[in-house]
């Protein structure tokens, strides 16, 4: 089968993974009041939910590279989604929606690992560019989804929003059945050991390279999740701003990053991708230091979209960090990658709920800057040995 055509499948799974956290931005502030929960309530919400993605990349991502099933992961990935925020919908008490938004956690990292890994083996030499146009499908998503989310809620319940929108990953997980290929997995080690958990926790925490591209996935993850859940509460608490608009404002800091993330990852095939990623991270904390001061119109979307384009750098950060370890350990380099991301941004996130009740919302913005500009110039410190280079060489000769 083409690596063109699993591309394409893939990138469209990723656009549906992703749906609902841009469905989520709009809908979250009318949810919030309807059942009646503060800032600190979703942060508690979504802290959960990345402790529960966190558990479910780690457990899958060692699923993936020891048992293999991508074909199903994927498949599962797609209905659970759509099914727990359906359930979601139909839900009116603060820890039964906590417990299921904590079940989309889990749905949702499923995802990963195989896809991620799958592109990994099949783009030896140009994973940037192939995770990059992977990332693309998620961009597009998130920028499509809040848009519609937000003229939805000029006309229906946040409730029918969910519903109408789970068709699309119900529809996904259909497709899937039907046209993905599988995809066998390795499940032994370069010198032909079977595989087993022992080799994965080795591989991974003795390699300070990857340790450290994952503290960055993290700070990038928390910006996104940051922005996507607490803008909307800014604007409409600092400006009255409408769901249409806010719809507007968290798709174009989305589709910033639809071009921005395939060129940038094209590029780092070519050029140090370490310089890509602190360049970015720091003219991205730049950004986020301005949106309390530029206001509620044009120049505050100029601003997100600056932000979303600087910081369009997830396929580099992966394009990097599968580059640290051996290719049959891709799975676990994702499944570590997401896990870092939940921790770090579920932490985050909590600490900005607080933030906002205590000092207002647009401390927030100030809180993730700063993260961004404590973290990256570590990244200057740590070397890297570049295993697919090595593997690409050995094929050669």
């Amino acid at each position: 089968m083409k690596s063109s055509y699993v591309l394409l499948l893939l990138t469209i799974g990723h656009l549906f993974e992703h749906w609902f956290h841009g469905v989520i931005g709009p809908v979250l502030p009318f949810l919030a009041k309807d059942i009646g929960i503060n800032h600190t309530q979703v942060g508690i919400i979504f802290v959960g939910v990345s402790i529960a993605s966190a558990f479910s990349s780690a457990g899958f991502a060692v699923i993936n590279d020891l048992l293999g099933g991508r074909k199903t992961m994927l498949v599962v990935c797609m209905a659970s989604i759509g099914i727990f925020h359906t359930a979601i919908s139909l839900s009116s008490s603060f820890w039964m929606i906590a417990f299921l938004f904590w079940l989309t956690g889990i749905a949702t990292h499923i995802w990963h690992p195989p896809a991620m890994g799958i592109l990994n083996e099949k783009f030896i030499d140009r994973k940037g560019f192939a995770l990059g146009i992977h990332g693309t499908g998620s961009n597009i998503g998130m920028t499509i989804a809040p848009i519609i989310a937000g003229w939805m809620l000029l006309f229906l319940d946040w409730r029918e929003i969910l519903q109408i929108n789970s068709i699309p990953l119900i529809l996904t997980a259909v497709l899937f059945i039907f046209c993905l290929p599988s995809f066998p997995t390795p499940k032994r080690t370069s010198k032909g050991e079977k595989m087993t958990l022992k080799h994965i926790v080795e591989a991974i925490l003795r390699n300070p390279s990857l340790l450290g591209v994952s503290l960055l996935s993290g700070i990038r993850n928390l910006t996104q999740r940051g922005i996507t859940l607490f803008l909307p509460f800014y604007l409409i608490e600092t400006y009255k701003t409408d769901p249409a608009t806010i719809g507007i404002g968290l798709g174009i800091y989305a589709a910033a990053s639809i071009l921005p993330e395939t060129l940038i990852g094209y590029l780092s095939d070519r050029i140090s991708r370490k310089f890509i990623i602190i360049i970015a991270l720091l003219v991205g904390g730049v950004g986020l230091l301005c949106i309390p001061y530029v206001g509620d119109g044009m120049a505050l979307f100029l601003t997100l979209a600056i932000v979303g384009s600087t910081l369009s750098i997830r396929s580099v950060l992966f394009a990097y960090a599968f580059e640290t370890t051996d290719p049959e350990y891709s799975g676990s380099v994702v499944g570590l990658m997401f896990t870092n991301n939940q921790i770090i941004s579920g932490i985050g996130v909590l600490s900005i709920g607080i933030i906002s009740d205590l000092w207002g919302t647009d401390k927030t913005f100030w809180f993730i800057a700063f993260a961004c500009f404590v973290f990256t110039p570590l990244f200057l410190l740590l070397s890297k040995t570049n295993f697919s280079k090595k593997s690409m060489i050995q094929e050669t000769t």
